[in-house]
């Protein structure tokens, strides 16, 4: 694979292409990606003692991103507002603090692709040299294909709450196989 590419809107094209705009790409926050599963986990664990849970649950929070620390009494207030989610919900504005997400395709001319990234089907496509992006993600970041999985976030959920750095990588280049068209 030579080439990544990128469908997009006029407006954004204009901003990432250097020959008219600064040449940089937007990176998207997990929690505002389009797909709610995406960056998502799935604990798999039974409550006993829910002080107990917020606190390791904070505590794991915050080693994802230490300078924005994590209180039990959040945990708590995000139980009470998300319900069954609140932990995927966290996590993911947890992980929004701290990373953005910038996927490729690889194959340019995919409908679906137009038609949900781009205005209408208007717009444009970039290719991105895949050796050039590799030497810029090797400085301070990562460049993974994704994972399609039926069920993804599942292989996470007890693994994050115990050591979130080893499996951040996993956890963010993971996607359902229903989006497996976009060859990301």
């Amino acid at each position: 694979m030579d080439t990544l590419y990128k469908c997009v809107r006029p407006e954004i094209a204009l901003k990432c292409i250097p020959e008219v705009g600064n040449g940089t790409l937007r990176a998207t926050q997990p929690a505002a990606l389009n797909d709610p599963f995406e960056c998502a986990i799935v604990p798999i664990y039974v409550m006993t003692e829910e002080s107990k849970e917020n606190c390791e649950l904070a505590k794991v929070l915050t080693d994802i991103n230490e300078n924005n620390p994590v209180s039990e009494e959040e945990v708590h207030r995000a139980r009470r507002l998300y319900g069954s989610l609140f932990t995927s919900r966290l996590v993911s504005e947890q992980l929004s603090t701290r990373f953005g997400i910038v996927s490729f395709a690889s194959d340019p001319l995919h409908p679906l692709m137009w038609s949900h990234y781009t205005t209408d089907g208007s717009g444009f496509v970039i290719g991105y040299n895949f050796e050039h992006l590799k030497r810029l993600a090797e400085v301070n970041g990562f460049l993974r294909k994704v994972e399609y999985s039926s069920r993804p976030g599942l292989i996470t959920g007890p693994v994050v709450l115990v050591s979130p750095e080893s499996n951040l990588p996993i956890l963010l280049s993971m996607k359902s196989e229903h989006w497996s068209y976009e060859g990301e």
